[in-house]
C-alpha cells in the first residue's frame, strides 16, 4: 500500500515538474515578427518597420554616442524630426545632473525630450521611458536605440486608435549610462516628473537569448 502511494506521489510530482516546465518554456518563447505591410501598419507592432525606424534615427556612421557628444547631438536631432512628422511636439529639459550612487559622484549636463500625449479623461499619468545616450565604446544600437524606435513606433500606431483614458508622457532622456543623469533630473527637476503614477522602462534585452 506505502509503495503505491509513493508511486503515486512520484508520478504527480513528475507532471507538475512537466507542467512547471511547459510554462516556463512558453512563457520566454518570442512572437512572430510581423512584416510591414500597409494593412498592418495601423494595427499591428511591426518589428521590420521599427528597425527601418532604428537606421533611421542613428547617425549615418554608427558610432558611439555617450551623454552630452556632438554624435547624442545629431541623434537628438533626429529623434525630434521623427516626433514632429508624428505630430507631436518635444520639450528638451536642459539641466546639469550628478549621481553619486555608483560610489563616485558623476556630473554632466543632459538633454531629455519629453513630449505628451493626453488622455481623454485621465485619473492616473503613466511615464514611457527609454535613454539615448550610448556607452563610449558602443554604437548603442540595442542599449537602448532600439528602444527609442519602439516609443516612436508606438505613438506611430497610436495615432490610428481610439485615445487613451489617461495621459501619458514620454521621456527619451540622457545620461543613463553614466549614473542615469537624465532620469534623476526629470524626477527631481521636472515638474511632471511629481505627476507620474506608473512608469513602463523600456530599456536593452542584451546581445543573445530570449526576449523576457
Amino acid at each position: 500500500m506505502l509503495h503505491q502511494y509513493s508511486s503515486k506521489l512520484t508520478l504527480i510530482t513528475l507532471m507538475l515538474l512537466a507542467l512547471l516546465f511547459a510554462g516556463s518554456y512558453l512563457s520566454l518563447q518570442v512572437p512572430d515578427v510581423v512584416e510591414n505591410s500597409s494593412e498592418q501598419q495601423s494595427v499591428r507592432f511591426s518589428a521590420t518597420d521599427t528597425m527601418l525606424r532604428l537606421a533611421e534615427i542613428l547617425p549615418v556612421d554608427p558610432q558611439p554616442h555617450p551623454v552630452n557628444s556632438t554624435a547624442n547631438k545629431v541623434f537628438r536631432t533626429n529623434i525630434i524630426s521623427q516626433l514632429s512628422e508624428l505630430g507631436l511636439s518635444a520639450e528638451v529639459q536642459t539641466t546639469m545632473s550628478c549621481n553619486s550612487n555608483q560610489r563616485a559622484l558623476t556630473c554632466s549636463k543632459i538633454n531629455n525630450i519629453i513630449t505628451q500625449v493626453p488622455g481623454i479623461d485621465s485619473s492616473q499619468t503613466v511615464l514611457l521611458v527609454a535613454h539615448y545616450d550610448s556607452v563610449p565604446a558602443g554604437p548603442g544600437a540595442a542599449d537602448a536605440g532600439h528602444a527609442v524606435a519602439i516609443i516612436l513606433e508606438m505613438l506611430e500606431l497610436m495615432k490610428h486608435q481610439a485615445p487613451f483614458k489617461n495621459d501619458l508622457i514620454v521621456l527619451i532622456n540622457e545620461g543613463e549610462e553614466f549614473g542615469l543623469l537624465g532620469a534623476e533630473a526629470f524626477m527631481k527637476q521636472h515638474p511632471l516628473g511629481k505627476t507620474v503614477d506608473v512608469v513602463i522602462n523600456m530599456e536593452a534585452r542584451g546581445n543573445q537569448g530570449k526576449s523576457i
